[in-house]
């Protein structure tokens, strides 16, 4: 019997991951888990191996392992953009969001077009109106590039957003993209996660950036957003003529 490609051994052991990683928990359990990273180092093509293993340190919570597994993967292997994307996601759903854009922004520098297809629409989830324009330029200096349904329902949503924070003024979106900013810090550093980002425009016109917080019970949702209006107020970002507000998720 001829033994499976290391390709398809690759794939096998990453859609055991996938859930796990695309949920921020590890649904598997450490037992599997650790099957998993013991299998990954039998794939011959190194960085196959590395970002499997990576993955996999990742869902188990150790991320500093984990990310130097994968960043060995893209050093071998930087055009491949699976292995940014998957390590992007891993951060991400475990709300390590600034190493996620960090990931992002390397990412679109490659000019992969997925890369900077998800560092612009995540940029959109933080106001970051100066990354998105960048992408933008990034992206005139490539052919048109083909993309799947759900990839042009995210860029047009994230669009809407960019088109929304480009009719403010300048130091509007600077304000907007800085309680953002430390919107996102507080979300790390209590250790939870935005499972959503809505944008709503009240009938007095002013924007508000909303970020769902899911789990989380009503009594903590009003800790973080006094925490945030502090902060705010400390940045002298309390005059802008928009706002942000953590909500409940489901």
């Amino acid at each position: 019997m001829s033994s499976a490609s290391p390709k398809l051994i690759t794939d096998q052991l990453f859609e055991r991951l996938f859930p796990s990683l695309e949920l921020g928990e590890n649904l598997l359990g450490e037992f599997e888990v650790f099957g998993i990273i013991r299998d990954a180092k039998k794939i011959p093509v190194e960085d196959e191996s590395l970002i499997v293993q990576g993955l996999g340190w990742i869902v188990l919570g150790d991320v500093e392992k984990g990310s130097t597994l994968c960043e060995r993967a893209l050093s071998i292997n930087p055009s491949e953009s699976a292995i940014w994307v998957n390590y992007a996601v891993a951060l991400g759903q475990k709300g390590l969001y600034t190493k996620q854009r960090k990931i992002l922004k390397r990412g679109a520098d490659m000019l992969l077009p997925s890369l900077m297809m998800f560092d612009f629409i995540t940029s959109s989830f933080w106001a970051d109106h100066e990354e998105m324009k960048r992408v933008k330029k990034l992206f005139k200096s490539l052919d048109d590039i083909e993309l799947s349904d759900k990839q042009k329902g995210d860029y047009m949503g994230a669009e809407v957003i960019y088109d929304t924070l480009e009719k403010l003024p300048i130091s509007e979106r600077d304000k907007l993209s800085g309680m953002a900013a430390l919107a996102m810090q507080l979300l790390e550093s209590n250790g939870v996660r935005a499972r959503n980002c809505g944008q709503y425009v009240s009938p007095d016109g002013m924007l508000s950036f909303n970020y769902d917080v899911a789990g989380a019970a009503p009594d903590f949702i009003v800790k973080l957003n006094d925490e945030l209006a502090s902060r705010i107020v400390d940045n002298n970002l309390f005059d802008a003529d928009s706002i942000v507000l953590f909500t409940p998720g489901d």
